[in-house]
C-alpha cells in the first residue's frame, strides 16, 4: 500500500503550503537539495522555461501575454529618494533583473549586464477631481501592465508610482515572465521592505549577497548529467501522459480560432463559509488536501461539461525545492499535469482517492520541466490549443499581502492584465471569510454570461459533493433546482387543446365545410374536395372487401398522381395504415419492406404491376375512374390509437426500420403546425415530397384537413426542379397557381434558387418551410434577400411524427448557425447526457423528444424500440432518443450540433464534420457544403455555388478553424445528388482527389522547395524529405523552428513571421508562402522613354 495514501494532519498542512507555493512538501532538512555551482563566465543558455516563453513571445510579440504586473498600495508619505535607492539595490542584487536576450543565428542567449538602469516613472492624479482619481489610476496601471517589453534591449522590469492622494500612492512593478514568476514578487517585495526600512533609518543594507544567480541555474539545468538524472521522472510522465489525448472540448460560444488567442476577462466568485468549511472537513475525512478535493471536483465539473472521461488539468508549482534558489528572482515555476480517467460507475470518493495518488506522484516527479514534456509528448502540434491541457487550476493563500514599514503600510496584489494563456483558469484562495476565487477565460471563446453559469454550476456541484461524496460522479447535481425546473418544465410548457382524431375524419369534416373547393391540382387536372372524397370512399370499399381493418397495412406502389392521394386517404377510410412503396426504389429494398410489413393489400397501377418484387400480398390494380354515384363515408372500427402509416427510414446496419405512426400522433402534430405556421382555405400548398418521406404528411393531409389546395408535382418535375422549363415544372406551377406555402429540404431549395428564374418563381410564396437537413445560413440569406416569405427552420425525426421544433428565421440568425427552435405544442424537448441527466445551457447532449408526437416504435423490432424509445424520467409517456447532438441556447431554443455518428477521429483529434460545413457555408461564394472522410484518413469537402480555387478555400478555413480540421481535398459540384426524399445522397458523391497524396514521397519541384529541403536536412539531420512531410513529425521542435526561421530569412531575404512555421509545416506550404511574399514585394517595372523621344513624331 502506498505510504503516502493517508497523510497525517501535519503532512497535509505542509503539502497544502507546497501546492500554494509557500513552503516545502516535507521539512526542509529532508527535502531541500543543494549543489548548483556558479556558471562559467560569458553568455549563458536560456533555461527550458525561458526558451518556451521566448518562443511564445515571438509568436505574439504585441500581446503582453507574459507580462507579470503587481500593484503595491502604499499608505503613508513615501520617501522617493529612499524608494529609488531601494529599487536600484534590488536590481543590483538580482542578475535576472539585469538580463536581456539577444539572438545569435536564430538562437536566443541570456546576457547579464553589469548595469541596466531601471527608471522609475512618477505619475500624479491628485489634480483630477476626487471622483475620477480611482478610475484614472486603474487605467494608467492597466496601460503600463499591458505595454510590451523588448527582450533584446531591456530592461525587462518597469517601476511606476502613481500619487493618488497626499497619503496614498500606488507602486506598479511590471516584469516579463521570462525573468520572473509569482514567487519572485514575494522575494522582491520582501527585500524592498527591508532595504527601505534600513535606508530610511540611515543604515546600510543588511542583506547578504546571493550565493548564485538565475543564469547559474539555467546553465546547470542544461548540463547532460542533470538531464540524465531525470530519466526516471521522464519515464513516469511518459506512462502517465502517453497514448491518445483529446483536447478538452469545452462548449464555446464561438468557433475556436485557427490559432490560439490571448484576450481575457475575469469573473470573481465567493463560496459560503458553510460550503468552504464542508470542503475542508471532507478533505480531512478523506485523508486528502483541500487542493486534491477541489481538483477532483473541478475535473468532475469538466467531465460533466464536456462529456469526456479523460480529463487533463494543469496546475502551477513554485519548484523552489533547493535552498540556494529560494531567495532568487527568476522563472522557476513549473507546471504539473493532472490526468484523471473517470470510469463508468465511479463515485466521487473513488475519484478523489485516484486524484490523491496521482497528485502525490506528480509532486514526486516535479523536476521535469514542462517544456521538455511538451517537446517529447506533443508531437502533433496544434496552434489552436495550448499543449497537453487547456485549463489550469490553482489554489492559493489570500491573494493580498500586507507589510508594515516605518511610516508606511504596503498592501500588494497581482494586477490582472486581461490576457489569458488557457481556455479557462480557475484560481481559488483561502480567506478569513471562506474560499474565494476567479475564473479567467478567453473572451474569443466565451461570453461573460456563459462563465457566470459555469461558476453557478460549479458551486452547485461542490454543494452536491459535500452532501453526497459517495454518489456516482454522473449523478451529482450540476444544475440549481430553479434552472433544472426551467429546462425540464418551463421550456416544455407546451400543452394546448388538441383532439385525438383519425386523419380521414379530419378530411371528411373539411369536405363538409367546403365540398366544391379545389382540393388537388395535378398538371391540368383539378379535383374538388367532394370528388376526392367520393373517389376515396369507392376505393375504401374495395379495401374493406379485401379484409383491410385497423392496423392492417396497405401497400401503395404508385406514381405521383391524384390516384396516389386517393389511395392514401382510402387506406385510412378502410381502417388501415398506408405503406409507401416508391417505384423508384431498388428491388431489394422494396422486397424487404413488403416482407417486413406484410401488407394485406398492395395498391398499384397497370403500368407498374409487373415491377413488383416477389411477395405474398394481394394486389389491387387501380384504374383512374370517377365513381358514377355518390358514395357515403365508409364505417370502420379504426380509433385514433391505431396506425395511420408506416415509414421506412434508413438503418445504420443497412437494414431499413419501419416507423409505426398512429392517427392521434399525426392529429396532434396538425395542431402544432396550426400554432407554429398556420394553414387555411386561402392557402395553396406545393407538394414536392415523396410519400416515402414523412413530411409529405404535412403537404397532403394537414393541407386538406385545413381546406387548402394541394398542387401535386410529378416525380420528374421534382427531380428536375432546378432545370425543368416544361409546362408543369415546379417553377411554372408555383407561378401559375400562386402557391403560398412550400416545404422542402434545403438542398432542393438550393437547386430552385440556382435556376435562372428561380427567385422570381418563389415570389408568390408567403411561407417557406425548410427541414430534413441543416439549413445553411448562406441559403437563408439568399431567401431573405430574394423573397418576402416567412422562413421557417423545421426539425423532427419520423419517430416523433414529422416536425417537433420550429424556428422562424430572423436577420440575426443569418450570421451564425440557425437554431432548430422551440418545441411545437404538445411536444417536449430534452437535452440529456449519456446518463439521462439534463445538461446545462450551452453544453452538448443528445436531443430527446417527448409528448404527443412520439410514435409507437419500430415494426417487428422490439429490442431496437426499447433501446431508442425510453420511459420519460421527468414525466409521463416515453422519450425518443434522436441521436442528434444539440444544446440549449439561453432563451430555450435548441441549437443543432450534428449527428453523434457524424463525428470522426483523425490523428487523435475528434472532428465534428458539421462544424467544417458551418464555417464553409459562411464563405460568400458557397451556397452549401458537405464534409466527409474517405479511405478512413482523408478529410474532404464538397460545395456548391461559385467555383473557388482550392487554395483560397483552404486559406479561408485556416483563418477560422484549427489546422487539424482543414480538409485536404475540395470538390465543386454544380448540384448535389439528392435522394428521393430531397436530402443529399452521400453515397453518390464522387471521390475527391487531393492535389498530391500526402502519404507518398514527393521530390522538391521548384528551386525554392529544393533550397528548403536542404535547410531542413541540415537542421533535422534527415536525408530524404518529401515536400509533404511535416516539420514536427520529422523531429522538429519549437527551438529548431526558430533556427529554421532565422535561416529562411537569411537564405531568402524575406520577412516571415515565426507563427508561419507553426501553421505551414510542410515544404510545399512554406515554398508557397515564400513565393507569395516575393510576388508581393516584386517591383513594378516601368517602361522607360528613350532620350529625345518627345521630339519624334
Amino acid at each position: 500500500m502506498d505510504k503516502r495514501a493517508n497523510l497525517t494532519p501535519a503532512q497535509r498542512a505542509l503539502l497544502e503550503k507546497r501546492i500554494k507555493g509557500k513552503g516545502p512538501v516535507m521539512p526542509a532538512s529532508t527535502q531541500k537539495k543543494t549543489g548548483i555551482p556558479r556558471r562559467p563566465k560569458g553568455e549563458s543558455p536560456l533555461s527550458f522555461s525561458q526558451e518556451r516563453i521566448w518562443i511564445m513571445e515571438q509568436l505574439e510579440p504585441d500581446a503582453a501575454v507574459y507580462n507579470l504586473a503587481f500593484v503595491v498600495t502604499i499608505t503613508g508619505e513615501i520617501d522617493r529618494e529612499v524608494l529609488g535607492k531601494s529599487i536600484h539595490e534590488v536590481v543590483r542584487r538580482h542578475e535576472a533583473l539585469r538580463t536581456t536576450f539577444p539572438v545569435r543565428d536564430g538562437t536566443p542567449t541570456l546576457q547579464v549586464h553589469e548595469e541596466l538602469p531601471v527608471p522609475i516613472l512618477a505619475l500624479d492624479v491628485r489634480l483630477l477631481p476626487e471622483e475620477e482619481r480611482e478610475e484614472a489610476a486603474e487605467r494608467l496601471a492597466l496601460e503600463d501592465a499591458r505595454r510590451p517589453f523588448d527582450l533584446v534591449q531591456g530592461p525587462l522590469v518597469r517601476v511606476t508610482t502613481i500619487q493618488k492622494t497626499d497619503q496614498e500612492s500606488l507602486l506598479l512593478i511590471t516584469m516579463h515572465h521570462i525573468i520572473s514568476d509569482d514567487w519572485s514578487l514575494g522575494v522582491l517585495i520582501n527585500e524592498f521592505s527591508i532595504l527601505y526600512a534600513s535606508y530610511k533609518n540611515g543604515l546600510p543594507s543588511p542583506l547578504a549577497e546571493l550565493p548564485i544567480h538565475y543564469s547559474d541555474f539555467a546553465y546547470w539545468q542544461k548540463q547532460p548529467e542533470q538531464q540524465a538524472s531525470l530519466q526516471k521522472q521522464f519515464d513516469y510522465w511518459h506512462e502517465q501522459l502517453g497514448g491518445d489525448r483529446e483536447p478538452l472540448q469545452l462548449p464555446t460560444d464561438r468557433l475556436r480560432p485557427a490559432s490560439q488567442t490571448y484576450n481575457g476577462a475575469r469573473t470573481v466568485f465567493r463560496l459560503s463559509r458553510q460550503l468552504s468549511a464542508a470542503l475542508q472537513q471532507l478533505s480531512v475525512e478523506s485523508g486528502t488536501t483541500l487542493f486534491m478535493t477541489l481538483l477532483a471536483a473541478y475535473q468532475t465539473f469538466l467531465a460533466r461539461y464536456t462529456g469526456q472521461s479523460d480529463i487533463l488539468v494543469g496546475s502551477p508549482i513554485a519548484n523552489r525545492n533547493r535552498q540556494e534558489i529560494e531567495g532568487l528572482v527568476g522563472v522557476f515555476i513549473n507546471t504539473l499535469v493532472h490526468r484523471s480517467r473517470i470510469a463508468q460507475g465511479m463515485t466521487f470518493r473513488e475519484l478523489l482517492g485516484n486524484v490523491r495518488r496521482t497528485t502525490l506522484d506528480a509532486f514526486a516527479n516535479q523536476d521535469i520541466p514542462f517544456e521538455k514534456l511538451v517537446e517529447r509528448l506533443e508531437q502533433d502540434r496544434n496552434l489552436a490549443y495550448p499543449p497537453l491541457f487547456q485549463t489550469l487550476f490553482s489554489l492559493l493563500n489570500n491573494a493580498e499581502r500586507t507589510l508594515s514599514m516605518p511610516g508606511l503600510t504596503l498592501q500588494t496584489e497581482t494586477l490582472y492584465t486581461q490576457t489569458v494563456s488557457f481556455d479557462i483558469t480557475l484560481t481559488i484562495y483561502e480567506t478569513g471569510q471562506g474560499l474565494e476565487g476567479y475564473w479567467d477565460y478567453n473572451t474569443d471563446l466565451f461570453d461573460p454570461e456563459t462563465v457566470e453559469r459555469m461558476i453557478l454550476h460549479f458551486q452547485t456541484l461542490l454543494g452536491g459533493i459535500v452532501d453526497h461524496p459517495d454518489q456516482l460522479v454522473h449523478k451529482l447535481p450540476i444544475l440549481p433546482a430553479n434552472e433544472q425546473h426551467k429546462m425540464l418544465r418551463d421550456w416544455n410548457e407546451t400543452a394546448f387543446p388538441s383532439r385525438a382524431a383519425c386523419l380521414h375524419q379530419l378530411f371528411e369534416a373539411q369536405v363538409e365545410r367546403s365540398p366544391d373547393a379545389i382540393a388537388v391540382v395535378f398538371e391540368d387536372q383539378q379535383i374538388t374536395y367532394r370528388a376526392l372524397n367520393n373517389r376515396a370512399n369507392q376505393m375504401a370499399q374495395f379495401l374493406q372487401a379485401f379484409g383491410v381493418g385497423p392496423d392492417e397495412r396497405v401497400g401503395i406502389f404508385m406514381d405521383r398522381s391524384p390516384d396516389l392521394l386517393t389511395a392514401m386517404i382510402a387506406a385510412h377510410k378502410a381502417g388501415g395504415a398506408y405503406l409507401p412503396l416508391d417505384p423508384g426504389s431498388p428491388q431489394d429494398r422494396l422486397g424487404f419492406m413488403i416482407g417486413d410489413a406484410q401488407p394485406k393489400v398492395i395498391l398499384t397501377q397497370p403500368s407498374l404491376a409487373g415491377r413488383l418484387p416477389e411477395h405474398e400480398s394481394q394486389v389491387l390494380t387501380l384504374r383512374s375512374e370517377e365513381p358514377s354515384l355518390f358514395l357515403p363515408n365508409p364505417v370502420s372500427l379504426v380509433q385514433p390509437e391505431h396506425l395511420a402509416y408506416i415509414i421506412y427510414t434508413s438503418g445504420s446496419t443497412g437494414r431499413p426500420k419501419g416507423v409505426m405512426v398512429e392517427h392521434q400522433s399525426a392529429a396532434h402534430f396538425f395542431t402544432g403546425m396550426d400554432q407554429a405556421v398556420g394553414c387555411g382555405s386561402e392557402d395553396v400548398m406545393l407538394a414536392v415530397t415523396s410519400i416515402g418521406f414523412d413530411i409529405s404528411v404535412l403537404e397532403l393531409f394537414w393541407s386538406l384537413a385545413r381546406g387548402a389546395t394541394v398542387i401535386l408535382l410529378s416525380e420528374t418535375e421534382i427531380g428536375e426542379a432546378g432545370i425543368s422549363v416544361r409546362e408543369y415544372s415546379l417553377r411554372s406551377q408555383l407561378l401559375r397557381h400562386q402557391a403560398t406555402i412550400l416545404q422542402c429540404t434545403p438542398s432542393l431549395m438550393g437547386m430552385i434558387l440556382a435556376a435562372p428564374d428561380g427567385p422570381a418563381a418563389l415570389a408568390p410564396l408567403q411561407k417557406i418551410l425548410l427541414g430534413g437537413e441543416a439549413m445553411p445560413p448562406a441559403l437563408a440569406r439568399h431567401l431573405k434577400q430574394k423573397t418576402n416569405a416567412r422562413l421557417f427552420n423545421m426539425y423532427g425525426p419520423t419517430e416523433a411524427t414529422v416536425w417537433s421544433a420550429v424556428h422562424v428565421v430572423d436577420e440575426p440568425d443569418l450570421q451564425t448557425s440557425i437554431p432548430l427552435g422551440r418545441p411545437i405544442v404538445n411536444c417536449e424537448l430534452y437535452i440529456l447526457d449519456e446518463h439521462l441527466q439534463p445538461v446545462p445551457v450551452g453544453v452538448g447532449g443528445e436531443l430527446h423528444i417527448g409528448g404527443a408526437g412520439v410514435t409507437r416504435g419500430y415494426l417487428g423490432r422490439p429490442e431496437l424500440t426499447a433501446e431508442r424509445f425510453i420511459a420519460n424520467p421527468f414525466g409521463a409517456g416515453r422519450l425518443y432518443k434522436t441521436g442528434d447532438r444539440a444544446s440549449f441556447l439561453p432563451d430555450g431554443s435548441v441549437k443543432f450540433l450534428g449527428r453523434f455518428d457524424s463525428q470522426v477521429k483523425l490523428r487523435g483529434f475528434r472532428i465534428e464534420l458539421g462544424e467544417i460545413e458551418a464555417v464553409l457555408d459562411q464563405h460568400p461564394a458557397v451556397v452549401q457544403a458537405v464534409a466527409t472522410v474517405y479511405e478512413g484518413e482523408v478529410l474532404g469537402v464538397y460545395y456548391s455555388g461559385e467555383k473557388v480555387p482550392s487554395i483560397d478555400l483552404r486559406a479561408y478555413l485556416k483563418e477560422r478553424l484549427p489546422a487539424y480540421m482543414i480538409p485536404s481535398a475540395y470538390l465543386h459540384l454544380d448540384k448535389f445528388p439528392l435522394t428521393a426524399t430531397g436530402k443529399i445522397n452521400h453515397r453518390l458523391l464522387p471521390t475527391p482527389e487531393t492535389e498530391e497524396r500526402i502519404a507518398e514521397y514527393v521530390e522538391p519541384r521548384t528551386p525554392t522547395e529544393k533550397k528548403l529541403v536542404g535547410i531542413w536536412s541540415e537542421l533535422l539531420r534527415v536525408e530524404k524529405i518529401s515536400v509533404y512531410d511535416h516539420f514536427f513529425d520529422l523531429g522538429g521542435h519549437s527551438l529548431l523552428a526558430t533556427k529554421l526561421h532565422a535561416r529562411m530569412q537569411l537564405e531568402f531575404s524575406i520577412e516571415l513571421n515565426l507563427r508561419d512555421l507553426f501553421e505551414k509545416t510542410t515544404i510545399a506550404e512554406l515554398a508557397e508562402a515564400i513565393q507569395a511574399v516575393e510576388t508581393v514585394r516584386a517591383p513594378v517595372i516601368q517602361k522607360r522613354e528613350r532620350i529625345g523621344s518627345r521630339n519624334k513624331r
